[in-house]
C-alpha cells in the first residue's frame, strides 16, 4: 500500500526520480504483462503469474488523469499523484505518464525546483513539453539559489529547446527591473538560445512581459504558425503582412496602438486588445474580422467613450465578446473616480450603444467609479437592449472597496446576479473567448 504521504512527496515534476521500476513487460500483442502473486502457496514458492491487460485500457487510465482544471499561467501545477506512481512502474507506463507530467511546465528560474526539471528535460522529457512558462517568481518553498551559486541547469537558457518539437506555447516573465547584472545576462542568454535552437514553425502562442531589447524578438519571424501574440512592442521588420500569416489574437502595450492597427489592417485577426487615446478616436479601424475586442481608454473623457463605441459598432460588426475598462487613464488611478456624483448616470448611454451590437453575447465591464454596485446592476438590467447578451462580468472599483458581480440570463429572460470570486474571471474569459473565436463572420451590407 502506498501512503498518502508518499504520493504527495512525488506529486511534482521536479521530484520524479529515476529509480529502477519493477519488472513489467509490454508485449507485442497489445497487452501489458503485470506480475502478481496468485496465491499464498505460490508466494511461498516465489511463483508468479501474469495478468494481461489491454494496453488501450491502461493508456485510457493515464489519459483520465490528465485533466487539470486549475492550471493557469505561472501557477503551481497540481497533478494527480497517481501519475507519478505509474511513472515508476515500467518503461512503457513511464513514457505515457511523463507525456502528461511534462506537457505543461512552470520553470521558476534559478530555483532548486528548476534544477530538477531542467535535468529531467535534458535527460529524456523535452520531447513532451507543449506549454512552457518561464518566470522568476518563486514560492517560499522554492527560494532561488544565491546568485553566485546557481547551477547552470537551473537557468532557463540551459533548457534543450532544440528538442522541444512539440512546444506550442511559450510564456516568459522576466523581472521588469533588473537588480543585478546576472539577471540581465541571463535574459540575454535566454533569447539568444531560443533564437538559435528553437525549431521554426513550432509556436502557436507567445506571451512575454519583457520590456527589454526589441532585437530579442526577431526569432518570432521564423514562427509562421503563431496564432496568439502578446508582447510589449515588435521590431519593425515583423510588421510585414507576410510575417504572421496565421495570427488571430494580438495584444501589444497601450502605447503601441499604431503597431496594433497596422497589423489589423493586413491580418484577419479574431481578437485584439487596444488602448485608445483621445487622439485615436477617428483612426481608421479595420475590424470586420474581430469577434473579441478588449478596449482600454487612456485619457479619454466619458463623453468620448460613447463616440468611440459608436464608431466601433460600425467597423467591428461581428463582436461576440467585448471587454471595457472605463477609466480616465489607462492605468489604475490612485485618486478618486471620475464621477464625483454617485447618482450620475454614465452607464445607460454606454449600454444603449452596446445594444447596436446584435451579435454580442458576453460583456466584461471594469469601472473605477463612485456609483454603488447595486445602482450599476440596475442600470445594466434596465438599459440592456442587446438581444443576444447573456453574460456580464462587472468589476466595480471604488475608493473604499472593490466588488465583482456576474449577471446572466437564459433566452432573454430575467437577469440573475451572483457575486463570485474575482479570480474566477479568468475561467469566464477563457470560456467566452473560445466561443467567440469560433463564431462565424458576417460581412457588412
Amino acid at each position: 500500500m502506498i501512503s498518502k504521504q508518499n504520493l504527495d512527496s512525488t506529486s511534482h515534476p521536479s521530484l520524479l526520480g529515476t529509480s529502477r521500476p519493477p519488472t513489467v513487460t509490454h508485449s507485442n500483442g497489445g497487452t501489458l504483462n503485470l506480475p502478481f502473486k496468485s496465491s499464498r502457496r505460490d508466494s511461498k514458492r516465489n511463483v508468479y503469474s501474469h495478468a494481461r491487460l489491454p494496453w488501450e485500457l491502461l493508456r485510457n487510465i493515464i489519459r483520465g488523469l490528465e485533466f487539470e482544471p486549475s492550471f493557469k499561467l505561472f501557477d503551481r501545477q497540481h497533478l494527480d499523484p497517481a501519475l507519478f506512481v505509474l511513472a515508476r512502474t515500467c518503461r512503457a507506463l513511464q513514457v505515457e505518464a511523463e507525456r502528461v507530467i511534462y506537457r505543461r511546465i512552470v520553470f521558476r528560474n534559478g530555483t532548486a525546483e528548476a534544477l530538477h526539471i531542467g535535468s529531467m528535460l535534458s535527460n529524456r522529457a523535452a520531447e513532451y513539453v507543449e506549454t512552457l512558462c518561464v518566470t522568476h517568481v518563486s514560492y517560499p518553498m522554492h527560494e532561488p539559489f544565491p546568485e553566485d551559486d546557481r547551477p547552470a541547469t537551473s537557468l532557463a537558457h540551459s533548457l534543450p529547446f532544440g528538442r522541444m518539437k512539440r512546444l506550442r506555447s511559450l510564456n516568459i516573465s522576466f523581472p521588469p527591473f533588473r537588480e543585478t547584472i546576472e539577471e540581465e545576462v541571463e535574459e540575454i542568454e535566454f533569447f539568444k538560445v531560443i533564437s538559435q535552437k528553437l525549431p521554426p514553425d513550432t509556436l502557436h502562442d507567445f506571451i512575454s512581459t519583457d520590456q527589454g531589447n526589441l532585437e530579442d524578438l526577431r526569432f518570432l519571424g521564423q514562427q509562421n504558425q503563431l496564432r496568439r501574440l502578446v508582447a510589449s512592442k515588435l521590431p519593425d521588420e515583423l510588421l510585414a503582412p507576410s510575417t504572421f500569416p496565421n495570427l488571430l489574437d494580438l495584444k501589444l502595450e497601450r502605447s503601441e496602438i499604431n503597431q496594433s492597427l497596422q497589423i489589423l489592417d493586413t491580418q484577419a485577426l479574431r481578437a485584439l486588445w487596444v488602448s485608445f487615446h483621445d487622439a485615436h478616436l477617428n483612426r481608421p479601424f479595420c475590424g470586420v474580422s474581430l469577434t473579441v475586442l478588449d478596449i482600454e481608454f487612456d485619457f479619454v473623457s466619458p463623453s468620448d467613450w460613447v463616440l468611440l463605441l459608436n464608431l466601433r459598432v460600425v467597423d467591428c460588426p461581428n463582436i461576440v465578446f467585448l471587454s471595457l475598462w472605463l477609466s480616465l487613464i489607462g492605468i489604475e488611478p490612485m485618486f478618486l473616480p471620475w464621477d464625483e456624483d454617485e447618482n450620475a448616470d454614465w452607464l445607460s448611454p454606454i449600454m444603449e450603444v452596446l445594444g447596436r451590437w446584435r451579435r454580442m453575447q458576453a460583456l466584461e465591464l471594469r469601472a473605477w467609479t463612485s456609483t454603488p454596485p447595486d445602482t450599476l446592476i440596475s442600470r445594466i438590467k434596465d438599459a440592456c437592449k442587446t438581444p443576444g447578451l447573456c453574460s456580464v462580468w462587472l468589476h466595480a472599483r471604488r475608493p473604499d472597496h472593490d466588488a465583482t458581480f456576474k449577471l446572466w440570463r437564459d433566452d432573454c429572460q430575467a437577469w440573475c446576479v451572483s457575486q463570485p470570486k474575482s479570480d474566477h474571471v479568468h475561467d469566464w474569459r477563457d470560456h467566452w473567448k473560445a466561443i467567440s473565436m469560433e463564431a462565424p463572420l458576417t460581412l457588412p451590407n
